[in-house]
């Protein structure tokens, strides 16, 4: 059940038939419930691309409380954890799949 705040005019929360509204970071939302597809396999790029992201996410874990830190000020619509990922992402991260590594001369921890 969804409740609209704001009168009918304004944001909603919660689900609607095959709508889903909400608000994030003060960003109101409207999505549509995933589909999902259980029969779709990966290409090796799409797993190269995907086994990247968790590497990069499980280096960032540990750092997460410096990170809120020193990128609050660069997080405005966006968590300081992703800010952290975009500005590491293809500087910072050198390797191909399956052998990543770190460049930690170009880590960014704060800004």
């Amino acid at each position: 059940m969804a409740k609209i705040k704001n009168g009918v005019l304004g944001a909603f929360s919660g689900k609607i038939g095959p709508i889903i509204g909400g608000m994030w970071k003060t960003i109101a939302y409207i999505k549509a419930v995933p589909k999902t597809d259980s029969k779709r396999t990966r290409t090796a790029g799409q797993i190269a691309t995907q086994e990247k992201m968790r590497f990069i996410n499980n280096f960032l874990v540990p750092f997460h409380s410096y990170i809120n830190i020193g990128l609050k000020n660069e997080a405005a619509s966006r968590t300081e954890i992703s800010v952290a990922f975009t500005l590491n992402y293809h500087e910072a991260i050198l390797g191909t799949y399956p052998d990543f590594s770190v460049d930690y001369s170009k880590f960014i921890f704060s800004k």
